[in-house]
């Protein structure tokens, strides 16, 4: 018999006992206009750009990872994994997600607000 979760399983699992609910974390703005020029890795943007724009950032992960591995240029969908990544409340994910796409694109001013903001969450802990 197979008790392992899945991921999914696990972040919708209720919190036990005891347990207080973080604030939630700020919004960041999501990159929602595809990149240029046009690739395959576009269909997949757009679908998980969709998904996080209905608050569903679980299901918006694999289309955002795909858009970026067929598209390594791509780095909105990048910055939008951190948003993905961030929404799930995975702040410790979603810095080390940012400071890749900082040290793909040092001056990608989108990748250095959302920055700002999970540093300031991180250091608040």
């Amino acid at each position: 018999m197979n008790t392992a979760l899945s991921l999914e399983d696990l972040l919708r699992q209720k919190p036990g006992p005891g347990f207080i609910k973080p604030d939630p974390p700020p919004e960041l703005p999501i990159e929602d206009d595809p990149p240029e020029p046009e690739n395959d890795s576009q269909d997949y943007f757009k679908k998980g750009v969709t998904f996080l724009k209905d608050k569903s950032p679980f299901e918006a992960l694999p289309y955002l990872y795909a858009a970026w591995v067929l598209d390594e240029s791509n780095i909105k969908a990048a910055n939008n994994i951190v948003i993905a990544l961030w929404q799930l409340q995975c702040p410790e994910l979603a810095f080390k997600t940012v400071n890749k796409v900082l040290s793909i694109d040092p001056d990608n001013q989108t990748a250095r607000a959302h920055l700002k903001i999970i540093e300031r969450r991180l250091s608040s802990k």
